[in-house]
C-alpha cells in the first residue's frame, strides 16, 4: 500500500471517528435537554401523609398554643395476638392507655418528634411493649404542654425499628364523615380539672365539662410540582435528591465539553432554588413535621442519599466560584458524609437500614466524588484519603474475586452479604471509582490499590456483557432483564479506562462499542431513556430484583447515559 492510499484511509478514518464523535456528543445533548424540558421551579400545596405508619398529633400545629392537657383517641386493629413495640416521642408529659388499661407513663419526656435516620426507619426517644389480641381496641393518648410545644408520635415497630405493618389505626366503628384521619382531639384542659385521671382510665372522658371531640385532617404543606405529560412522574427533576445530583453533575461535563453554557445555567438555576427557598420549606419540616414536604432529604440529611450525592453539582459549581452562598449547605452534607455517618468498626461507611450496619455498595458512588472535590474545596488531603480508603473498605466488605463483582449489602450483624449482585450497585462503584482514578494524583499511596480494583471489577464486568450489549438486572443471572443504568455507567468506565491507559484498549473496545450500540437502543429520538430500574433497597431474594420495574428517563440512570456519552465522544474525538 502505497504512501496516498495509506493517507486517503487515514483521512476516511479520521473523518468517520469525528463523525461518531459529534453523535455521542448530540445523543447526550439530547439527553439532557429533556431534563430542562421536563423540570419545573414551581411548587403546589398538597396534603401531607405520616410516613412509615408515623401516628403524628401535634395540637400546637392544629389550633395555636394555649397551654394545658390534650388527649386525642383512636382504634387500634391487630392482625394476630401478640406482643408488639411501640416507638413513643412527645413534646410534653404522656400517659397511653390500650383498651382502658394504662401501658406507657413518662412524665418528664420533652424530646420533641423523631428523627428520620433511614428511609423507613425513625428513631424514637422511647418505646415500650403492649400485649393485644387479634381484634379492635381503643387508644386513648394524654399530653400537656411543655416549653416544647404539645404532641406526639407513635409507631408500631418490628424488631428492626421499621413499621410493624400488621397493626392498623382506624375510627372505622365511629363512622365518622368527612375525614380519613385516624384520630381524633380535645382540649386543652387546666391541670386542676384532671384529678379523676390518675384512675386506670380517664373517666373524665364521660363528663359533660369535656369539651367536643374535634375531627382533624393532615396539614397542607409545600411540593415541588412535576409538569403534566412528562415520562417521569415519581419525583420532581428539581428536587434535593441523590439522582438528580449524579444528573445534574453529569450535566456540568457535558457543558464544559460540549461547550454549552445553557446547561450549565439550568445547574445553577437548580442549585440557586434550592438555596432561596431553604428557609421556607425547612420551616414546615421542622416546625410542623412535615415529613415529606418539598426538599425534605435537604433537613432530613441522615444518609449520603441525602447529604454528599444531591451536593455534587452544589460543590462543582462552588469549585468554579458560581454559588459562593452554597458554603453552608456543603458544608452539612460533608459533616455528614465525613463525620457523623454511621460506620463499621473499621471505618466501613454503612447505614441503620435494612438492618443495623448495613454496607450498601451504593454509597461508594454516594461518598467518594463528593469527598474528593470537599478535599480540593478545603484543601484538605483527608477528605481525598478519605475517600480513596472507602473505596478499598467497600471492597473488602462486598466485592469477591471468584466473581470480580460487587454484591449489592452487606450485614455487619450476620457477617454475611447480601443476595444478589446488583447490576446499579456495580455501577455505582464502577462510576466513583472511575472518578476517584481521574480526580486523584497517581503519587497518591493509595492510587495503585484502587487502579488493581478498578482493572479487576472491569474484567468480570466484561464476560457479563448480554448478546444486545447490555448488562442484566441481576449480573449473573442472564434471564433477569437489561437494565440500562448499570449498562451506561459500565460503558462510562470501560471508555474512561482505556482512553486514559488504566484498561487495555485492544480488550476492551470491542465491549465497549457494543454496549454503546446496546444503550443507544434504549435512547429515543426526543432523548428518553428506557429501562432504568426504579430506586431499589436491598432485596433478600432474586425475584426482588427480577420484579423491580424499569421507569422512563429515572434520574437514576440519565445522569450515568450522558456521561458515557460523553466518554464515548472523548474517547473517539482523541
Amino acid at each position: 500500500m502505497n504512501f496516498i492510499t495509506k493517507s486517503i484511509l487515514y483521512f476516511i478514518f479520521l473523518n468517520a471517528s469525528l463523525m461518531a464523535a459529534t453523535d455521542y456528543l448530540e445523543t447526550a445533548i439530547r439527553v439532557a435537554d429533556k431534563i430542562i424540558r421536563d423540570s419545573s421551579f414551581d411548587t403546589k400545596i398538597k396534603e401531607m401523609q405520616p410516613v412509615n405508619g408515623l401516628q403524628v398529633i401535634d395540637f400546637h400545629g392544629y389550633w395555636g398554643s394555649e397551654s394545658g392537657i390534650y388527649y386525642a383517641v383512636s382504634e387500634i386493629e391487630a392482625e394476630e395476638s401478640d406482643i408488639y413495640d411501640f416507638g413513643i416521642s412527645a413534646k410534653g408529659p404522656i400517659r397511653i392507655w390500650v383498651d382502658k388499661q394504662l401501658v406507657y407513663e413518662n412524665e418528664s419526656m420533652n424530646s420533641g418528634f423523631s428523627r428520620e435516620i433511614a428511609y423507613e426507619l425513625h428513631q424514637h426517644a422511647d418505646s415500650f411493649q403492649c400485649s393485644l389480641d387479634k381484634g379492635r381496641v381503643s387508644v386513648w393518648v394524654e399530653t400537656v404542654t411543655s416549653e416544647n410545644g404539645c404532641g406526639f408520635e407513635l409507631q408500631p415497630q418490628d424488631s428492626h425499628g421499621m413499621l410493624d405493618d400488621r397493626l392498623n389505626f382506624d375510627l372505622n366503628s365511629l363512622d365518622l364523615e368527612g375525614t380519613s384521619f385516624p384520630w381524633v382531639v380535645s382540649g386543652p384542659y387546666a391541670h386542676a380539672q384532671l384529678s379523676t385521671t390518675d384512675a386506670v382510665f380517664p373517666e373524665i372522658m364521660t363528663e359533660e365539662s369535656f369539651r367536643p371531640w374535634r375531627t382533624i385532617g393532615n396539614l397542607l404543606g409545600p411540593v415541588l410540582s412535576v409538569p403534566e405529560g412528562v415520562d417521569f412522574r415519581w419525583h420532581a427533576y428539581t428536587e434535593w435528591h441523590y439522582s438528580n445530583g449524579a444528573t445534574l453533575w453529569s450535566m456540568l461535563y457535558l457543558a464544559d465539553v460540549a461547550g454549552l453554557e445553557r446547561l450549565q445555567k439550568h445547574v445553577e438555576d437548580f442549585c440557586k432554588f434550592t438555596l432561596l427557598k431553604e428557609d421556607l420549606f425547612r420551616a414546615y419540616h421542622d416546625q410542623y413535621n412535615m415529613r415529606r414536604v418539598a426538599n425534605f432529604r435537604m433537613f432530613r440529611m441522615s444518609m449520603l442519599d441525602d447529604s454528599s450525592a444531591p451536593a455534587l453539582p452544589f460543590i462543582e459549581l462552588y469549585l468554579r466560584g458560581k454559588i459562593p452562598h452554597a458554603k453552608e449547605v456543603i458544608d452539612r452534607a460533608l459533616r455528614q458524609a465525613a463525620v457523623e455517618q454511621v460506620r463499621l468498626e473499621d471505618g466501613t461507611l454503612a447505614r441503620p437500614e435494612p438492618e443495623y450496619l448495613s454496607v450498601w455498595a451504593d454509597d461508594m458512588f454516594m461518598a467518594v466524588p463528593f469527598l474528593i472535590r470537599a478535599s480540593e474545596m478545603k484543601q484538605d488531603s483527608q477528605f481525598l484519603d478519605l475517600g480513596l480508603e472507602q473505596i478499598l473498605l467497600i471492597n473488602r466488605h462486598l466485592y469477591v474475586t471468584d466473581k470480580d463483582l460487587y454484591f449489592h449489602g452487606w450485614f455487619d450483624s450476620r457477617q454475611s452479604h447480601s443476595i444478589a449482585h446488583w447490576g446499579r450497585a456495580n455501577g455505582w462503584c464502577a462510576w466513583a471509582i472511575a472518578d476517584a482514578l481521574m480526580k486523584a494524583p497517581q503519587s497518591h499511596p493509595l492510587y495503585l490499590k484502587v487502579l488493581d480494583k478498578f482493572s479487576s471489577h472491569m474484567n468480570g464486568l466484561a464476560t457479563l456483557q448480554g448478546n444486545n450489549g447490555l448488562w442484566h438486572q441481576v449480573l449473573d443471572h442472564p434471564d433477569s432483564w437489561e437494565e440500562t443504568s448499570c449498562t451506561a455507567m459500565f460503558l462510562l468506565a470501560m471508555a474512561r479506562g482505556v482512553r486514559l491507559g488504566w484498561i487495555d484498549r485492544e480488550t476492551f473496545m470491542p465491549v465497549i462499542q457494543k454496549a454503546w450500540d446496546g444503550l443507544k437502543s434504549k435512547i429515543e429520538a426526543d432523548g428518553k431513556v428506557a429501562g432504568i430500574c426504579q430506586g431499589t433497597g436491598i432485596g433478600e431474594s432474586y425475584e426482588f430484583y427480577y420484579e423491580r420495574k424499569a421507569r422512563p428517563h429515572d434520574p437514576r440512570g440519565v445522569g450515568a447515559v450522558i456521561t458515557a456519552a460523553i466518554e464515548m465522544h472523548l474517547l473517539h474525538a482523541n
